[in-house]
């Protein structure tokens, strides 16, 4: 059975209790087992872990249990027999770059810390507060994990079905322990990521509103750490003077309504700023916009996106196409479109002749049941699927460079759509336009037609579920394409780059090709001449 299968198996309802029945024999097979024989009982108990480690639910039963593991010697004769010597600064290395059996051996290891941290469990040379320190300082460690950011390649594919397990536990720990200590670096990191104002910004999101909850219920320790969390926490929940208080979408909507002109020009300048200011989209946002196009005061719309003079001309030019992809798209579940809208009518893009034709017929496409359900897939059934489906292209045609792979082995895909996006933004629509319809990419390696519908899984055998919503209709093809591209070069005598690059990426790519390693032997060769 393949991984993802497997971890799909293990998530239905009733494989749980089967999960810990085995897990619970195997730690008592390791109570009970000699000296000699508690090496192989460990390695059993660590396999069963890991399966319930991978189950969606899985972490209580194993937090449950991770003091009766420590005391059955799971621990022993490891480097994590001696819990008060451990370094917090190497958790990260090995969840990252371990064999399975040791990153489950880390996390049970840091479910013990968590246990002992909260009284549950007693360690000798441990204290409660020493064990919640070590947790604070692994959690300031893998702010990445936290935060969404993913694995290299290399690492995304050895783990396999263990990284959104270790994701997970990471969130857990900081629900539990909170975000005492970690507030200030936390806060950076966002502020770290937003500079580079990437597309998907869910888990950004989420990690502002844990900041929120922690400093309003008084649970931060120190003054420091407020430190830019507050411009983050009210470019959300409140960015302006009608919104502060985070009031809800119709209290907002109704005081819209009833201001003056004066106040809802305020309200339009406080939007644009904040937006511009954090990379970030309120709610309130969303629903401003939309209520100016309904209110007839469309007049605040370039304010409001915080346009120049290029942007404004763009919306002047294209009113009637921006009000439909409001309409469609602009919603408080994807508010971070306004974003993305602005930024797409400060490129000019819209003035390219291809490109509002398209938008227009996209607008009017019916999505095949395939894209739908992939949709739905990854941005849930709250709104319709075109609706995310047009939101997220608003964004990668206002940031092309924001595009990301998730944890998905797809980076040739991703590059090539930032590119279409920058680059040649109707050959993007005209591709996507093709699978909304068909659910199927015809492209062509040396002049021979590949349809993707009749090839097999490339690297992404498995439903895209952590990408932008162009990301999950797009690259499940290009990626059958691009592995197919890469067979028919087997045999060549160079790297098969030369050849498939070009072919996929388009003619932006160039066709001389240099390589300083020798791809039969892995030695260098020619180096001199590779660095001219």
């Amino acid at each position: 059975m393949a991984e993802a299968e497997m971890t799909a198996h293990m998530n239905a309802a009733g494989q749980l209790p089967t999960l810990l029945d085995r897990l619970d024999r195997q730690v008592r097979g390791l109570q009970s087992a000699s000296r000699i024989g508690k090496n192989d009982h460990a390695l059993r108990v660590l396999d069963a872990a890991r399966r319930v480690l991978q189950h969606k639910d899985g972490l209580p039963a194993l937090r449950q249990r991770a003091g009766l593991m420590e005391e059955a010697g799971l621990f022993s004769g490891t480097d994590w027999g001696r819990p008060a010597q451990l370094l917090p600064n190497l958790v990260k290395h090995t969840l990252t770059h371990a064999s399975p059996q040791t990153i489950t051996l880390e996390a049970m290891s840091l479910l013990r810390f968590l246990v002992v941290a909260k009284g549950e469990h007693a360690t000798p040379e441990l204290s409660p507060a020493q064990a919640e320190q070590f947790l604070t300082q692994v959690l300031s460690f893998n702010l990445d994990r936290l935060l969404g950011q993913g694995l290299d390649e290399a690492q995304r594919h050895a783990q396999n079905a263990l990284i959104p397990a270790i994701d997970q536990l990471m969130r857990y720990l900081l629900q539990e322990v909170g975000t005492d200590g970690v507030l200030d670096r936390l806060t950076d990191e966002i502020w770290r990521i937003m500079a580079q104002r990437p597309l998907q910004v869910d888990h950004v999101k989420e990690m502002i509103l844990q900041i929120a909850s922690a400093l309003q219920t008084g649970t931060a320790l120190a003054a420091d750490a407020h430190r830019g969390a507050d411009r983050l926490i009210s470019a959300l929940f409140g960015p302006t003077a009608l919104s502060r208080e985070d009031p809800g979408i119709p209290a907002y909507v109704d005081r819209l309504s009833r201001a003056d002109e004066r106040t809802v020009q305020e309200e339009a300048y406080a939007l644009a700023r904040a937006m511009h200011d954090t990379g970030l989209v309120s709610d309130y946002h969303a629903s401003f916009l939309r209520w100016a196009i309904d209110a007839d005061q469309t007049k605040v719309l370039p304010d409001a996106l915080g346009l120049s003079s290029t942007g404004l001309d763009a919306l002047r030019c294209y009113e009637a196409l921006v009000r439909a992809l409001v309409d469609v798209a602009i919603q408080p579940g994807t508010a971070q479109a306004v974003y993305g809208l602005a930024l797409m009518l400060e490129r000019g893009i819209l003035y390219s002749p291809p490109v509002a034709p398209s938008l227009w017929r996209l607008l009017e496409t019916s999505l095949t049941e395939e894209c739908i359900c992939a949709l739905e897939a990854t941005c849930g059934t709250a709104l319709p699927a075109r609706t995310h489906l047009i939101a997220g292209l608003i964004m990668f045609l206002g940031q092309p460079l924001g595009v990301g792979q998730g944890n998905n082995p797809t980076c040739q895909s991703a590059r090539a759509l930032s590119m279409w996006a920058l680059n040649d933004p109707d050959y993007l629509l005209w591709l996507i336009a093709q699978v909304a319809r068909r659910d199927r990419l015809v492209l062509h390696f040396e002049g021979e037609p590949l349809d993707t519908a009749t090839l097999p899984p490339g690297l992404a055998t498995s439903a895209l579920l952590d990408a932008d919503p162009i990301s999950v209709l797009l690259v499940p093809h290009l990626d059958r394409a691009y592995a197919e591209m890469g067979r028919r070069c087997v045999g060549r005598p160079e790297d098969p780059h030369r050849w498939v690059n070009p072919e996929l990426h388009g003619w932006w790519v160039g066709r001389d090709f240099h390589i300083a390693v020798d791809v039969a032997t892995g030695a260098l060769k020619h180096y001199e001449s590779f660095l001219r």
